[in-house]
């Protein structure tokens, strides 16, 4: 018994049947499944072309990628020295008193000493302030014991301790040494200014070195001492 036969008595229809199909048909809607199915896979086979050449293009896309410049960080200054604090160890605030701003900056002077604990020029001081200029070539912690704390910007800011110690190192000949307050002619004006920024007490307490130096315009240099409770001090240069 057929398919069919056992449908119709399911059914209990003996007069159903399946409809019948030409030979003809048949055979169309086979090519036409055919064609399909060849579709089908022709279509799944280009993808997968795109998708490995899309795979096999990374490792050449990457490189490139990896070559490219990169932004060069800008140079960074070395930062400045940590000086002491007024008052720390081994710098007492009697002998290293916190520096006191000039009044005006006609002087050149970044800051002024203190006018605390200052004494005249005496009989050592000659000796005394060429024995802290040639010293001063020592390393940093050895100049912060020989300078007043108005000078420590000289010898730590980025940029001007190189400078500042150049234009010490260059010294040829001492024209003058003596006090400040009886100087004559260029000390005249050094006088006047270093009596406007920082007071007439400082000026008098004020040793001078007239040095002659390699590379400045004027040929010469002021180098300002002063002695504070039996310390002498280099403070600054003009």
């Amino acid at each position: 018994m057929t398919y069919q036969n056992r449908l119709s008595d399911l059914l209990h229809d003996p007069g159903w049947s399946l409809p019948t199909w030409p030979q003809e048909q048949a055979l169309a809607r086979i090519r036409r499944a055919a064609r399909r199915q060849r579709l089908v896979a022709a279509t799944l086979s280009a993808s997968a072309a795109v998708v490995v050449a899309a795979i096999v293009a990374v490792p050449f896309t990457l490189p490139r990628l990896a070559q490219s410049p990169r932004p060069v960080p800008s140079p960074r200054l070395a930062p400045s020295p940590v000086v002491p604090a007024v008052g720390s160890a081994g710098f007492p605030a009697n002998i290293y008193p916190a520096a006191i701003t000039p009044h005006g900056t006609a002087s050149g002077l970044g800051a002024c000493p203190a006018p605390t604990g200052l004494q005249p020029a005496g009989l050592a001081t000659p000796a005394a302030a060429l024995a802290v200029l040639h010293h001063l070539d020592s390393g940093l912690a050895h100049q912060l014991r020989l300078t007043d704390r108005s000078a420590w910007p000289l010898l730590t800011a980025s940029g001007r301790r190189a400078a500042t110690m150049r234009a010490l190192r260059s010294g040829l000949t001492l024209p003058y040494s003596g006090p400040l307050r009886a100087g004559v002619g260029e000390l005249a004006a050094v006088r006047r200014a270093v009596t406007v920024a920082c007071g007439r007490r400082v000026m008098r307490s004020t040793w001078v070195i007239v040095s002659l130096l390699r590379g400045r315009p004027s040929g010469d240099a002021e180098l300002l001492f002063l002695t504070r409770r039996g310390h002498l001090l280099w403070y600054g240069m003009q």
